[in-house]
């Protein structure tokens, strides 16, 4: 049996230092789950799914660190068993 690369584990269950993690969680909330990063280009991002779940169409935010800093807000494009699409949203112009 082939050995699974790093990022195909939960982000939460990884212990490689080389795999790009990042932190995402519900729109109207401060709570974070780490996820690892499969693939990331541009404002698109397709994270290894966890134990949380997401469904398309609805809103993430999408935090660099742990605790504290900025957020980002991401729309899921597409949910699937063995990756998560996003895509950034963009601000709207005032």
């Amino acid at each position: 049996m082939k050995p699974k690369r790093s990022w195909e584990s939960p982000a939460a269950k990884t212990t490689d230092p080389k795999a790009h993690v990042t932190w995402f969680g519900p729109d109207d909330s401060e709570q974070r789950f780490k996820f690892a990063v499969s693939k990331e280009e541009g404002d698109k991002i397709s994270l290894v799914p966890g134990e949380q779940k997401f469904k398309k169409g609805l809103k993430a935010r999408r935090w660099a660190e742990e605790n504290g800093g900025e957020s980002t807000l991401y729309k899921v494009v597409k949910v699937g068993p063995t990756r998560i699409d996003l895509e950034k949203v963009q601000p709207k112009a005032e």
